[in-house]
């Protein structure tokens, strides 16, 4: 009979059920962490509260608060407000309470669906830039400061005349040129996460790049990249503003706040406030409510990273 050759090296246990349930719980340990932190912020519950409300009344308002926004009346023309008309009319005899609604509806469209383009592309770029390194990194990375040096708003312009000003012309457009700072921060943070154990050991066990980009690096940069959408959001209003006060935005029978403030612009003079000052609150608060948002994550990410 044949002795049996014992190994010298104890056999290596897979991954078990547990192993992935332990995971499991800790990411959900790590969000929990950083919802308890956010909620402490009374700045960012009051970004979220401001955020809601315009939400809600820019999509549920108009459901309640019914104004004709299709049809002119030059009769009721530069109404102040009141006698049935809370913020009055504007110089087509539009209820201005009701223009805001179907302005903000386009603001919030359009910035959300912009930070959303330009949110992917730049987190796949910079996740792509920030694996393979070397050349492939320089390379990638120059494309972006060259871009970076392009007038954005220019480029935007010419697009914008050249292809037409609707919701979603405006939303690509907004999203293809604002991927690049997105694209910087997401390399960083793949800079630092491809040489933590767990990249390493993915590679060991032969994973592939696209399985290191997409099961390690972008899930464990998702901090970062919730963060960057929030301020990105804020971004892509204020951009939507100024092409729409250069008459580059939205046009009838759309509008959008940045269009309502251009069409106003010589309200002031004439003493017709109202058609300024609700419309420009509108837009400072949505905008501040998302970059208080954004600074309540980011506070709250660097507390759960550091606890980790």
């Amino acid at each position: 009979m044949t002795a049996a050759i014992e190994s010298p090296l104890p056999a290596t246990p897979g991954p078990t059920s547990s192993d992935a349930g332990d995971i499991t719980a800790a990411a959900s340990s790590g969000w929990k962490l950083t919802l308890r932190e956010f909620t402490k912020n009374k700045l960012a519950v009051t970004g979220v509260g401001i955020l809601l409300f315009f939400v809600l009344f820019s999509f549920v308002g108009p459901l309640v608060y019914h104004s004709d926004q299709l049809n002119t009346n030059l009769l009721s023309t530069y109404q102040a407000p009141g006698g049935g008309y809370p913020l009055g009319t504007d110089s087509n005899g539009f209820d201005v309470l009701g223009r805001i609604m179907l302005g903000g509806q386009t603001s919030l469209e359009i910035g959300f669906i912009a930070a959303l383009i330009a949110t992917v592309i730049g987190t796949l770029w910079g996740a792509v830039a920030g694996l393979l390194g070397g050349m492939v990194d320089a390379v990638m990375m120059r494309v972006v400061d060259i871009l970076l040096a392009i007038p954005f708003l220019l480029v935007v312009l010419i697009i914008a005349h050249r292809y037409g000003s609707n919701t979603w012309n405006l939303s690509l457009i907004l999203g293809v040129f604002s991927w690049l700072v997105p694209a910087r921060l997401i390399r960083g943070e793949v800079l630092t996460l491809r040489v933590r154990d767990f990249v390493s050991a993915a590679r060991v066990m032969g994973g592939s790049k696209t399985h290191l980009i997409f099961r390690h690096l972008i899930p464990n940069a998702m901090g970062t990249v919730i963060v960057n959408i929030t301020f990105q959001i804020a971004d892509a209003i204020l951009a939507l503003a100024a092409l729409s006060y250069l008459n580059f935005g939205v046009h009838y029978p759309n509008t959008d706040w940045g269009s309502q403030i251009s069409d106003a612009q010589d309200a002031l003079s004439n003493g017709y406030w109202w058609l300024v000052f609700p419309v420009g609150a509108a837009l400072v608060l949505v905008v501040m409510a998302f970059n208080l948002i954004g600074d309540g994550l980011r506070d709250a990410v660097d507390v759960r990273l550091r606890k980790r």
